[in-house]
């Protein structure tokens, strides 16, 4: 069964029920809730891209909320590749890339700028996407598992609650949302 918009609000104002009608702040609150939960959740796209032309930066396809891991990766070796804060490079200190720099939404700079890549080498990066919109109450859910329906609903309530200024719904939801991500293993979907 696909999980739509409307599931999510059915579920949501089961929990918290309250009056909302359609409209763009419960849309809004509801890519919020999705973006949280994926990122709380770990739930990771991988990418690779070949170094054949010696980039200097790499364009992902999706844009990210979070970068998890970097690699260079060859047949005899796989290598961690650190964040730096920027561009600055004060001398030249490796034939490789070793450093990356990270360019919202999408792209990520690689450090030094004037390596050598061998026809093996590739950049293999692990992350968080930005998750599609859901605009209508017809749109289906694509990214995150089943399993995780619940912690969505209640990132719903949550918010919906601080909203309303009902804090003491808003503390009882986010404690259950807590007790809930606790029993789901990070990064294993």
């Amino acid at each position: 069964m696909a999980v739509t918009a409307q599931n999510y609000f059915q579920y949501a104002f089961d929990r918290y029920p309250i009056a909302w009608d359609e409209g763009p702040f419960l849309y809004r609150t509801l890519n919020y809730a999705r973006n949280k939960v994926a990122l709380d959740l770990d739930l990771t796209t991988r990418e690779e891209f070949s170094l054949e032309n010696n980039p200097n930066s790499l364009t992902l396809s999706k844009n990210f909320l979070a970068v998890r891991k970097v690699y260079l990766v060859n047949n005899n070796f796989q290598i961690l590749l650190k964040r730096k804060p920027n561009l600055f490079q004060p001398f030249k200190y490796a034939l490789k890339p070793l450093n990356y720099v990270l360019k919202a939404p999408n792209k990520i700079y690689l450090l030094p700028q004037d390596y050598k890549a061998d026809e093996n080498d590739k950049i293999v990066i692990d992350y968080v996407p930005i998750l599609d919109p859901m605009q209508r109450l017809s749109d289906e859910e694509t990214y995150i598992p089943e399993t995780a329906l619940d912690l969505v609903v209640l990132q719903i309530c949550l918010r919906l609650a601080e909203n309303d200024l009902q804090y003491a719904m808003k503390g009882y939801f986010e404690a259950e949302y807590k007790l809930r991500l606790a029993t789901l293993q990070r990064g294993a979907f």
